[in-house]
């Protein structure tokens, strides 16, 4: 055992020796790797300076993030730090304490590795001006001092009054914004707890002899900074358009400073000099996530930093889209709900023959909205409205349909989805996604957690289309109005509407004495609706049913002309109170000369229609009221139930013709 240790001793010293020879080799010596200077001291410095100095950026982060929360973006204090770092940062704080460190109140922070921070409050410093303001008998204004001191904990100012007299029979008295109320007694080197953009008043008194009034005003030196991100949370880079303004700088009484923006990403800002109340942008930016601190530096190098984190620059860009011809044309690039605003202001401001397509999925109001089981979705008060893409605008006083900026272009949403789409409108004669379209495909929209209300015509995707293609679409919405609903499109004439689902539910918002509802269009004239599914609920309920044009279908509410509907289904529930005419593929066809075929069409849902008042209410499997349609290969096993009901079709007019 004694020859087997001495052998690994020698083993060792044997390694050690060739070690130290291998560095003599190499023209490095053990001072060189092991000194004050050595490169592994070094190394071990570099990695503490890069490791502190990641924590400074942390925790000057924390700082002005918990600065941007307040009002007035108010620094925070010391209390409101040491809240932070215990409750949200307990990955890399391991304690924090308060202390007194050379008389200013200091939060002591330890990391795990070891390092101590001392942080003290950012605070707009105070400066105060001694000032005669009356002359008695007793001049002593040279024996009086008034002298900031510190700060109370309620963000006061600590005034300490002194008499340097050196007479011990004077009297010091003291108020508060006045010299006309009663004067309060304080001992020499008391304190009083001054409010900013206050004044306090003392003098000097002996018997009946008053002294010379002084005074000391508690004034900002500091300019300040209102930092804001006019956008909420993102840049939009826009093609051949600048960047959208990210900081509003304004200054206060020192005028002119330095405005210094760092980007802690892949650009750096140099320091830019602007007078007062200008507002700056970002130039250009290529896409990425950023870190923006603004800091400004007044002329007696006082300074506030406020920063935005998570700044998401996205790109306007150019791509393509494919239309129906098969045929590539360009198109803007959608990555964010800004990008979709600004595609929809060129739309609405007359440029109506342009395209999109859809790169990222979208919320339109993140935070703002929470839905059930049945996509019926709630925002809050200060949701943002969605205006329609494409408008239109419905003439009161002569009931007229009025044309402003419909949409010409093609919008593929590339299967991305739209979320908190929140729409309430009385004006616009369509609401949706898109208000009104001519000349348009829209295809492969997916529309969630959203919800439209329109007096005159809404839906999903497009409240109001004419010659125009809507394909591969699904809504969610809770879709409202008085005349027309769809859960894909409003009113569609010379339409082809195929493979669209609605799974949102419909609703009548108010009596009205005409109304036609359809789970994938409300209205269609002339119009092809193919492979279509509803899986939404359904629910209408009129006070006065006596008007035949009351219409509620899963798949088209009123049918017109020469219309095609094949291979279409309803699964969703439908009931209709005081409603004429209710099925589960069409609702009514009112002319006597349509030619409407319906093929391999099924409705599964339970139908329903109660009397109200002087209602009747059909109610079909397939078709409530039709004239002049032809029916082949269709079936039904829902429940239906009406005044007048019938499994197919409950009451048909010129069908032989059409067959």
């Amino acid at each position: 055992m004694k020859k087997l240790k001495e052998e690994k001793a020698i083993t060792l010293i044997a390694l050690v020796i060739t070690i130290i020879v291998l560095l003599i080799l190499a023209s490095i010596s053990v001072a060189t790797l092991t000194g004050n200077n050595g490169i592994l001291n070094k190394a071990n410095k570099a990695k503490e300076e890069t490791e502190i100095k990641g924590y400074y950026e942390k925790i000057e982060l924390i700082r002005n993030e918990l600065r941007l929360q307040k009002e007035n973006f108010v620094p925070p204090t010391i209390a409101e730090m040491k809240s932070e770092f215990e409750k949200n940062q307990k990955d890399w704080v391991v304690s924090t304490e308060i202390k007194q460190i050379d008389a200013v109140e200091t939060l002591e922070l330890k990391t795990k590795e070891g390092y101590i921070f001392h942080i003290t409050e950012t605070r707009t410093e105070y400066k105060g001006k001694g000032k005669i303001v009356d002359t008695s008998a007793l001049k002593r204004e040279d024996a009086l001092k008034l002298e900031i001191i510190g700060e109370a904990s309620n963000g006061k100012k600590l005034v300490e009054i002194t008499d340097l007299s050196g007479e011990d029979y004077y009297q010091i008295e003291y108020q508060i914004d006045s010299t006309t109320g009663t004067w309060q007694i304080i001992e020499s080197g008391g304190q009083v707890e001054v409010g900013a953009s206050s004044t306090i008043y003392a003098r000097l008194t002996y018997e009946t002899n008053k002294g010379i009034i002084i005074s000391l005003s508690i004034e900002a030196t500091e300019p300040t900074i209102v930092a804001r991100n006019i956008d909420t949370s993102e840049i939009v880079r826009k093609t051949q358009i600048p960047f959208a303004d990210l900081f509003e700088i304004t200054w206060g009484s020192d005028g002119t400073g330095t405005v210094e923006y760092n980007v802690l990403g892949n650009l750096n800002f140099n320091n830019m000099n602007y007078n007062s109340k200008d507002i700056t942008s970002l130039s250009d930016l290529e896409i990425g996530n950023y870190i923006i601190i603004c800091k400004i530096s007044s002329p007696s190098n006082k300074q506030i930093t406020a920063t935005k984190q998570n700044v998401n620059v996205t790109k306007l860009a150019n791509t393509t889209v494919t239309n129906d011809s098969n045929n590539n044309v360009n198109a803007y690039a959608i990555y964010s709900q800004y990008d979709l605003a600004y595609f929809r202001d060129l739309v609405n401001s007359g440029s109506n023959n342009i395209n999109a397509k859809q790169m990222e999925n979208i919320d339109l109001n993140t935070g703002k909205w929470t839905s059930d089981e049945n996509w019926i979705t709630t925002f809050e008060a200060d949701a943002i409205q969605w205006n329609s893409i494409g408008t239109s605008t419905f003439d009161i006083n002569t009931s007229q349909f009025v044309k402003d900026n419909p949409f010409n272009g093609i919008y593929d949403g590339n299967s991305k989805e739209i979320s908190g789409l929140y729409i309430n409108c009385d004006t616009a004669y369509g609401s949706g996604l898109f208000g009104y379209c001519e000349n348009a495909i829209l295809k492969n929209i997916v529309l969630r957690n959203s919800s439209i209300f329109n007096f005159y015509c809404a839906a999903g995707i497009v409240g109001n289309a004419y010659d125009c293609q809507v394909m591969n679409c699904e809504s969610y919405a809770n879709v409202k109005s008085t005349f027309v609903v769809g859960g894909n499109v409003g009113i569609g004439v010379q339409v082809t509407i195929e493979n669209c689902v609605n799974y949102g539910k419909i609703e009548e918002s108010r009596k009205t004495e005409e109304s036609a509802f359809g789970g994938i269009i409300g209205y269609a004239e002339s119009a092809e609706v193919l492979h279509c599914k509803n899986y939404g609920i359904i629910i209408i309920e009129h006070s006065d049913g006596r008007n035949q044009y009351f219409a509620v279908s899963g798949i088209v509410g009123k049918g017109a002309y020469e219309i095609t509907i094949n291979n279409c289904s309803n699964e969703g529930s439908i009931s209709a109170t005081g409603s004429f005419s209710v099925s589960g593929i069409l609702g009514i066809s009112v002319l006597e000369k349509n030619r409407i075929a319906i093929s391999n069409c099924y409705n599964t849902g339970s139908i329903s229609t109660n009397s109200n008042n002087n209602s009747q209410g059909y109610a079909g499997g397939i078709v409530g009221i039709g004239n002049g349609v032809a029916i082949n290969n269709c079936y039904n096993t829902g429940n239906i139930k009406g005044d007048w009901a019938a499994g197919i079709a409950e009451w048909l007019r010129y069908r032989k013709l059409y067959k």
